[in-house]
């Protein structure tokens, strides 16, 4: 994952993994090997730019002249002149669109223009005949637009601005309750419980296997205890309890996956003040919430962090002693030397 940062970033070269930039001005003109999470004041994509996966951005102005696989967008400009591969989803106050998109596209606003053009009589627009949509065109606008027939190879779907705000507002909370819920956390633990920090950075690292099997097999154990409890009504409390237990470590378990997860990528930036953490825990709980919204992605990403963010809380629970194995062997070593 490469991280950027600055007033004007150009990314002329080819980037093998994830690209991060927050800044004034982004001109991407390379191949991008995976995805792009910006933010700026404009990004700029040139007819040389490839992002061979998702590009995610908030900005003021977005123009897209080279191909993307899909892209997910808030601004205030949006122009499309390139090649979108799969889907796109969109809200902008001002969307202008004289490329192609190779599946469903969807957006939101309520100045849908087409080859930068507003041909707009009596609040309608037609689609020029540039403009293609290889899948349904789902749009969000204060009023219905004309669209030339044949533009469009699926469903032209229409709904008032009013659904779309709530869609929003419905967005927006769950990034925030999500953002505030790892920041809380996170702080919860520098001031509580400092060393369980970095006891699941060396779990993690030391023993990932272990982790894993655990988040796995440790949720399972307690439903199965719970249910033989449950059967025997005198411990039905008890029941009770473990599912308690289990349903507040599945809560906060994404949270401590992004927790440990800005831990290994501080590390491996050396990062190591306080406002550095915070800032690419920030960073790191948007990305994450984002990838969350894309369909089947989403799926994987949760069963990934719940697994290994349960593995995460039992396995400091149930294991103590993580450099054992190396204490064990140096103490072999010292008991054949004595002999």
């Amino acid at each position: 994952m490469s991280f950027y940062f600055g007033n004007d970033v150009t990314v002329d070269y080819i980037v093998d993994g994830n690209l991060v930039v927050f800044a004034n001005n982004v001109t991407i003109s390379s191949q991008i090997g995976g995805d792009a999470f910006i933010v700026a004041n404009t990004v700029t994509l040139t007819n040389q730019s490839y992002i061979f996966s998702n590009l995610f951005t908030i900005a003021k102005t977005v123009n897209i002249d080279g191909v993307v696989y899909d892209v997910y967008s808030s601004c205030k400009n949006m122009n499309v002149s390139g090649y979108i591969y799969r889907d796109i989803k969109a809200q902008a106050q001002t969307f202008n669109l004289n490329g192609s998109i190779g599946r469903n596209a969807f957006v939101s606003s309520d100045d849908i223009n087409f080859n930068n053009q507003n041909n707009s009589q009596n609040n309608s627009t037609t689609i020029a005949s540039t403009a293609r949509v290889g899948g349904d065109f789902n749009y969000n606008s204060s009023s219905e637009i004309s669209i030339e027939e044949g533009i469009v190879s699926g469903n032209v779907n229409y709904s008032s601005t009013v659904t779309s705000q709530n869609l929003v507002i419905k967005y927006a909370i769950s990034l925030i309750a999500f953002v505030l819920t790892v920041i809380v956390i996170w702080l919860l633990c520098l001031w509580l419980a400092p060393k369980f920090l970095e006891k699941s950075y060396k779990l993690i690292t030391k023993k990932p296997f272990g982790v894993i099997g655990i988040g796995i097999l440790v949720p399972i154990v307690i439903i199965i205890a719970s249910i033989l409890l449950m059967l025997l009504m005198v411990t039905a409390n008890l029941s009770a309890i473990l599912i308690s237990i289990l349903l507040g470590a599945i809560l906060i378990s994404k949270a401590i996956f992004t927790i440990v997860l800005n831990k290994l990528v501080c590390n491996k930036l050396k990062l190591s003040k306080k406002h550095h953490v915070f800032f690419l825990l920030l960073i790191l709980s948007i990305i994450l919430w984002a990838l969350t919204l894309i369909p089947y992605v989403s799926t994987v990403v949760d069963i990934i962090a719940i697994i290994i963010g349960l593995g995460i809380v039992f396995s400091s629970i149930f294991i103590k002693n993580i450099d054992g194995n190396k204490k064990e062997k140096k103490d072999n070593k010292k008991s054949k030397e004595s002999k």
